[in-house]
């Protein structure tokens, strides 16, 4: 089982991104620097969160999972409801599974 990393905020992502798209460092180094326990992590946030190469989009707002309003277990949604949450979430796998095939073609150009 992989060693997850600890939450790390948006601002020191954007700071170890943008310093890797400098090419002034490698991720080894940038991972040093920031106190990451692994440097491939800047290589899945590039991937994730720079789509064109060379600027850094990161989303607005991230909601942690102990701030999510907990629902009751005797709730439950509606057939719209769950529609709509699977529809999100396989929207979200879509974006994601985009963002690493254009990186991979990047890779192959490369």
């Amino acid at each position: 089982m992989r060693k997850r990393n600890k939450y790390v905020p948006d601002e020191i992502r954007k700071k170890a991104l943008r310093e890797y798209i400098s090419g002034e460092l490698s991720a080894r180094e940038i991972a040093q620097r920031y106190g990451l326990s692994d440097h491939h992590v800047i290589y899945l946030w590039y991937n994730r969160y720079c789509p064109d190469g060379n600027s850094v989009s990161l989303p607005k707002e991230r909601v942690k999972p102990d701030d999510m309003p907990r629902k009751k277990p005797n709730e439950t949604l509606s057939e719209n409801e769950q529609l709509r949450q699977q529809v999100r979430e396989l929207q979200d796998q879509l974006h994601y599974a985009q963002l690493q095939n254009l990186a991979l073609n990047t890779m192959i150009d490369i």
